[in-house]
């Protein structure tokens, strides 16, 4: 069967991830444990919240604060919570315009809305693009209150696009997603954790 349209993932497949980055910056920041922010069960669970819209964005700075030691506002906070996101390379730009011409795109994310916001500022001052543009239609875990894996997500991007699985491929870092969509007929792709898309994606060229 053709493959018809891909779905991508964003973090550590389109946008390069620096977890080292991100706990250094918290570390220089004050905070005695920054691993732990996504280590201990109850503060992953926080962060899952966040990701699908149960907690406010003013809520979840709230507690940012609390658990960070240092005397900096909201602006500060959001920026030092999005060292995280490295950027999109100017070919990872070039490849999805290519890949455009040749398939449908869509794009489904476990992400919030400081984050995104972040990272479609950093596009359009860096590439002069709504990063948006590049796909037919965009799926975000905040909006639409479900994240991978639950095999939950793929139904409803699927249900949306009125696309049949098997002409479909999905292309995601993390195996646990991966197995989750191969259970509704997706086609998947194991991604290797930030490779260029070029070279990810060189067999879809």
């Amino acid at each position: 069967m053709s493959i018809r349209y891909l779905i991508f993932d964003l973090g550590g497949v389109i946008e390069t991830i620096n977890i080292p980055q991100f706990y250094q910056t918290f570390r220089q920041l004050g905070h005695p444990d920054p691993e732990a922010l996504f280590s201990l069960e109850q503060q992953r669970a926080f962060f899952d919240r966040f990701e699908i819209g149960q907690i406010s964005q003013e809520d979840f700075l709230k507690k940012m604060h609390q658990s960070c030691p240092c005397n900096i506002n909201d602006k500060a906070m959001m920026e030092a919570f999005s060292t995280m996101l490295d950027g999109i390379s100017s070919d990872n730009i070039s490849t999805l315009k290519t890949l455009k011409k040749k398939y449908q795109l869509y794009l489904l994310s476990n992400t919030n809305s400081i984050h995104m916001q972040s990272i479609l500022a950093a596009a359009q001052e860096k590439h002069g693009i709504n990063l948006l543009d590049c796909f037919d239609q965009v799926f975000l875990s905040y909006e639409i209150g479900l994240r991978k894996p639950n095999p939950a997500i793929f139904n409803y991007v699927l249900d949306t696009i009125s696309q049949k699985p098997q002409h479909g491929l999905f292309i995601d870092d993390l195996k646990e997603n991966v197995n989750s969509a191969q259970t509704t007929g997706l086609n998947t792709l194991h991604y290797p954790h930030n490779q260029p898309l070029r070279q990810g994606c060189k067999n879809l060229l």
